[in-house]
Parts: structure tokens; sequence; C-alpha cells
């Protein structure tokens, strides 16, 4: 999977104009043309060989004389390449089929990530178009993964400006959901976000109460989720999940942190036809729990503020614990918000 910036200019005035009058959400995915040259061969050749290559609309300007445009230049939606034609080198005029999967309330820019998300403006602050420093005027501009081209913190960012994003990528581009799984956002050691609205910790947005898009919260314990997850009643590897990458050290911060009585982010999980709870968001955080209480690794991380027993545990596997703290794991309790089966498939 790679990522592009496409920035729309005078020649899409008709498509701007389109993408700009949706301000309330994407209600179906639709298809348009781009006409553009300077396309890069890195892009025609990842194209060629069925990579996902994913866009992020940027409105641009009708004119190049500086003068105002009826919108708000920015990054306003995000669509999968359909199809590439006409590419033979990279002064050929070609034509791109973008699927658009979701449209955002308003235009981004770089002074509003700078204002709203500065930290994590902080990792994409290199990013084409947007960047601090893009100067380059290809209409099509390929993303190179790394320092300050985070693609994952854009994704946090644009989240954080607009929660109804997750829902747009359940329905219509699931493979995108492991870059919500940053997990989640690093805020697990020190979570202390408990106080926000709860519509803001649900991540669908006002504009979707939760009996609209058929979700449903249910809060159980670290040790009743393992009983389900051993009775396969968890589905912790479909498809669109990455496999699991966290570290032992992480690892240990987020049982630190249930040790510790920190809130834990909520989890977004689907339910399928079979009932079968399939994740979507909580993959790694569910993998640690199963892990841990399996001693698979032992305790390497302490932050000792406001936890007396840390000695006990450093350097520990759960049936090495004490009781008392092997029950205050097992009874941490984690809040679901379960998408249901017809929501997920766009269902009304």
């Amino acid at each position: 999977m790679e990522f592009l910036v496409i920035r729309l200019g005078k020649d899409s005035v008709s498509d701007i104009k389109k993408l700009d009058s949706i301000k309330n959400g994407l209600e179906q995915p639709f298809s348009f043309f781009f006409k553009c040259k300077q396309v890069e061969e890195k892009i025609f050749t990842s194209f060629k060989n069925n990579i996902s290559l994913y866009c992020f609309i940027y409105l641009g300007s009708d004119n190049n004389k500086g003068i105002a445009t009826t919108w708000v230049k920015g990054i306003r939606a995000i669509a999968k390449l359909e199809a590439l034609d006409g590419w033979y080198d990279f002064q050929s005029e070609c034509i791109l089929t973008l699927r658009v999967l979701s449209v955002f309330p308003e235009s981004y820019d770089k002074f509003k990530f700078l204002e709203d998300s500065p930290e994590q403006y902080k990792k994409f602050s290199n990013y084409p178009v947007i960047g601090l420093n893009s100067s380059r005027n290809n209409s099509v501009q390929l993303v190179h993964e790394g320092y300050r081209e985070n693609t994952g913190a854009l994704i946090t960012a644009i989240l954080e400006l607009y929660p109804n994003f997750r829902l747009d990528v359940v329905r219509n581009a699931p493979e995108l959901l492991y870059l919500f799984d940053q997990e989640s956002h690093d805020v697990v050691e020190g979570y202390d976000d408990e106080s926000r609205d709860n519509s803001k910790s649900v991540g669908w947005g006002e504009d979707y109460p939760l009996n609209t898009v058929l979700v449903r919260n249910e809060i159980r314990t670290i040790a009743e989720v393992i009983k389900r997850i051993e009775n396969n009643r968890y589905k912790l590897d479909p498809d669109f999940q990455r496999d699991f990458i966290w570290s032992e050290e992480k690892q240990s911060k987020l049982i630190e942190s249930c040790l510790m009585r920190i809130p834990l982010p909520v989890f977004y999980v689907a339910e399928d036809k079979d009932g079968k709870i399939i994740v979507v968001d909580g993959l790694q955080r569910l993998t640690t729990f199963k892990n841990y209480l399996s001693d698979k690794f032992s305790l390497s991380y302490s932050n000792s503020n406001g936890l007396n027993e840390h000695a006990t545990f450093l350097g520990k596997k759960f049936s090495e614990l004490p009781i008392k703290l092997q029950e205050r794991i097992e009874d941490t309790q984690l809040i679901f918000y379960i998408l249901d089966e017809k929501a997920l498939n766009g269902q009304n």
C-alpha cells in the first residue's frame, strides 16, 4: 500500500465544487477522472504491480494569479486509484480514475493542522503539498514514508478533526484501519482523556448517533475478553489487520497502565453475521493481554509514579505476580463500541 497527494486545479473546477459541496459526510463512494502529466514512473509501476494506491485529494487553485477561490484550499477527501491510463513516460498525459471514499466537512491545510494537531503535524510536516517546505508543482506526488512523512500521523490528525472518518474507512476502505491502530495514538501510557465528551470518545461524531449507525457499547473485564478469545468468539486476525508488531517494552507499558488503573482508550469492534467479534481498532492491546496472561513475556518497563508495588512486578510474568496484582489486571474494565454487521456493510 502506498499513498499519493493529488492537487486538483483549474482543469478540475467541477470536481472541486462537487467535493466542496459535501458538508455532512459521504453517503456513497463515487468516481471521477483526473487528467494530468508528470506522473512518476514509481507510481505507474506500483499500480501495474497491483499495489493499492490511496490518494489524499487537495483542493487547489483555479488560477496562477493569486486570486482567491470560492473554496478553501486544502486536503478535502481520500480516494483510491482505480485506473491509470495513457502513461508511457513522465511527460505523457495520463487519465487517473479516482474513487472517493471519504469527504471531510472542510478543507485541511498546513495551518489548520498546525493549529489543531501540532504534535501530529510534527510527524508529517514534510508531507507533499501540505508540508512546511513543500515546493513541487506536480499535480500527483508520491509520499515517501519516513521522517516527517508519516501517513499514520496524518490519518490521526484528520480523525481528530473529523471523527466520522473512522466510519467511512470501516465501510469503504477497511484495509486502512491498521493506520488507526497506532495503539492507540501512543496514549496508553498516562492516558488521561477520560473526561472528554462521549461523542468524541465513540469516534463516530455527532452526525452519527449511536442508534443511527447501529453501534452499541459493552463493558467487559480483561479476564472475560480473554476467555472469549480462547473460545474463538473474537477474531484477532481479520484480513485488514496488520500482524502483531508491538515490542515487549510497549506491551509492558500497557500492562503497567492496567496495574496503575489508568483508563484505557476504547476498543472498536464489529459483529459479523455469525455473531463473532472482529477487532477493528485494538488488536495490539488485546493481543498483549492474551500474551501476558499466557506468560509469553515478562514486564520490562516501569514508571513508578503512583505504583508502589513496581519493584514487586518488574521482570515478572503473569503467573509470578502476587494474586492481588493478577486480579487487578484480570478485573480491568475494557469499553467496547460494537459496530453492527448491517452498519459494517453500509446498510440502513
